[in-house]
């Protein structure tokens, strides 16, 4: 299983991603996407901070929270774009994107509490 959640410090503070296998499987396609996405998301806004002036070691950590605070934002987009009406089903798997979405937010705080912007 994969846990792009899963962070761990190094010896430089910098968070880096861990790749969690449980019993030995290898990650399937759709996971490799979804780690390959989020990792191609980090770098981005890594850079971007660094070129706005940021150390190296605060840029990969505004790049990794920004890209965990947002990870779950395409799902709840994806449901919300594919149809005007809604089953219930529907309904609860959209109320279960806003959820995760939500769930992120504290990610997206200590974002704003490193850029000195209030939450």
């Amino acid at each position: 299983m994969l846990l792009l959640d899963a962070s761990r410090r190094v010896n430089s503070g910098v968070r880096c991603l861990l790749v969690c296998e449980s019993n030995g499987m290898l990650m399937n396609e759709n996971q490799k996407t979804e780690f390959e996405w989020f990792k191609g998301v980090q770098d981005k806004l890594a850079d971007a901070f660094l070129k706005n002036g940021h150390t190296p070691s605060e840029s990969q950590e505004l790049g990794f929270l920004m890209a965990q605070g947002v990870r779950d934002v395409p799902a709840l987009l994806r449901l919300l774009g594919e149809s005007d009406r809604h089953s219930n089903d529907e309904i609860d798997e959209i109320m279960n994107a806003v959820h995760d979405v939500l769930s992120n937010r504290s990610s997206l705080i200590e974002v704003a509490r490193m850029l000195g912007i209030e939450a």
